[in-house]
């Protein structure tokens, strides 16, 4: 098929449904601008495991037409610095998770400089429980893009939806995290999240 039309696939979904956001993860963050412009009701974020791939996303973040980009440190394999002076109108969220299959948490250090610097860039940070074990003397931060940047609100509200996967469905009220399944066409894993817009 070609990429033209699975673009357009991918992206009739969240058109259709404009009451629900669409979050679309990739670790293909070279191709994310051939899908400009993206709906109001898709966020878009890059995956991210090192310094090489946190640089290229960033870049490639850069150039994306979306209301909210982001980037996912999970699995968070090493330190990586996200220079706060260069995030400004770029990033919108950060998401920060281990290795789950086996178990491989980062070092504490290397979670704790990414939220330092997002807290400079005033980026939220949405912790996975992967992390739990490395922060049990505290609650983990589930943060999220602010009203006026997402257009939702999210304080209070639980997460409810289905994941488009040709497997599994992702239960109202169950206790999930945000990703995971995956959507043909190369956009990566896909969240519909009912909202309240």
């Amino acid at each position: 098929m070609p990429q033209w039309q699975q673009r357009d696939m991918a992206l009739d979904l969240p058109r259709m449904y404009p009451h629900h956001t669409f979050i679309f993860l990739t670790k293909e963050s070279q191709n994310l601008a051939l899908w400009n412009p993206w709906p109001d009701n898709a966020w878009v974020g890059v995956t991210a495991t090192n310094r090489h791939q946190t640089n290229a996303a960033i870049i490639a973040l850069g150039a994306v037409q979306a209301r909210v980009r982001f980037l996912s440190f999970e699995p968070l394999l090493e330190h990586c610095n996200v220079f706060p002076d260069l995030l400004a109108g770029v990033i919108q969220w950060f998401i920060i998770g281990a290795r789950t299959q086996p178990l491989i948490l980062p070092q504490r250090i290397w979670v704790e400089n990414i939220e330092a610097q997002a807290a400079e860039a005033h980026i939220p940070v949405f912790e996975k429980s992967s992390l739990s074990a490395l922060f049990p003397e505290r609650a983990l931060r589930k943060e999220w893009p602010s009203n006026e940047v997402s257009g939702y609100a999210f304080e209070g509200h639980q997460m409810e939806g289905s994941l488009l996967d040709t497997d599994r469905q992702w239960a109202p009220g169950a206790d999930h995290d945000c990703f995971g399944g995956c959507l043909a066409g190369g956009a990566g894993p896909i969240l519909v999240r009912r909202g309240d817009r």
